[in-house]
């Protein structure tokens, strides 16, 4: 009885150095320091010869165990990480599908200005069968101030017009005659074609033109200066383009 009464003491005194090892060994890798000179230099000095024995007490705190690496204690949040970063990739998927929000309707945009421009150009031939400049149609285009913002912003307008001049023939007789498949144009680049289906939805007359040819009658250049904001700075610059003719043919 006697022998397990000192082995159960022996154990509550193992385990009370083992605890307290165990704090100091964790509150010394917290503090990240410790002084050398105090805990142990100086206790040297002071050392009578009946403490001689017990000297190798004074390092064991030099051999003390790492708690980081022994017990692994940033398992301990790690749960609580994983929380945090399933928290914030939410956010993360809401801005990425914002940026993607705002590029949709920029393209929706670009495709809309781009729609009207042909319906504008096609009704101006339908007013004028006899042919009209470029420039009377941006002077005409000036009056629908929102759209001739939209299609002056980055050079839209003249982008276009350069694109309908490289087609050169629009044969929308032929056109009307064929089949079409047309999808959504997702790019925002010019698609004739595109403008061209959304127009004859709710004009399938396409306002009675035949045909239409831009062409080049002479050297004569118009000049547009173009204003741009930067943040609070303004910028301009001019624009030279042929004056193109457009040869009208209606029914």
């Amino acid at each position: 009885i006697s022998e397990q009464r000192e082995l159960i003491m022996d154990r509550h005194q193992l385990s009370a150095i083992y605890k307290q090892t165990l704090e100091d060994s964790f509150l010394l890798s917290r503090s990240k320091k410790y002084n050398f000179e105090q805990e142990i230099l100086k206790k040297l000095e002071h050392c009578g010869r009946q403490q001689i024995p017990s000297l190798w007490q004074l390092f064991n705190p030099l051999c003390r165990p790492n708690p980081e690496k022994v017990l692994n204690i940033l398992s301990l949040y790690e749960a609580q990480s994983r929380l945090r970063q399933e928290d914030l990739e939410p956010a993360k998927l809401e801005i990425e599908d914002l940026g993607e929000d705002r590029e949709r309707q920029k393209t929706e945009k670009i495709n809309n200005a781009n729609i009207q421009l042909i319906r504008f150009i096609l009704q101006m031939a339908a007013q004028h069968p006899e042919g009209f400049y470029l420039r009377q149609l941006i002077s005409d285009l000036k009056s629908q101030e929102y759209l001739y913002g939209v299609l002056r912003k980055e050079d839209l307008l003249f982008h276009s017009l350069l694109k309908l001049y490289e087609i050169s023939n629009i044969n929308l007789k032929e056109w009307k005659q064929e089949e079409h498949e047309v999808v959504a144009n997702a790019t925002g680049e010019f698609d004739l074609d595109y403008c061209l289906t959304c127009i004859e939805y709710d004009d399938p007359d396409l306002f009675g033109i035949d045909n239409l040819r831009i062409i080049k009658r002479n050297e004569e250049l118009i000049e547009e200066k173009i204003v741009f904001q930067r943040g609070e700075e303004s910028f301009g610059k001019t624009i030279q383009i042929s004056n193109f003719f457009f040869e009208v043919q209606a029914r």
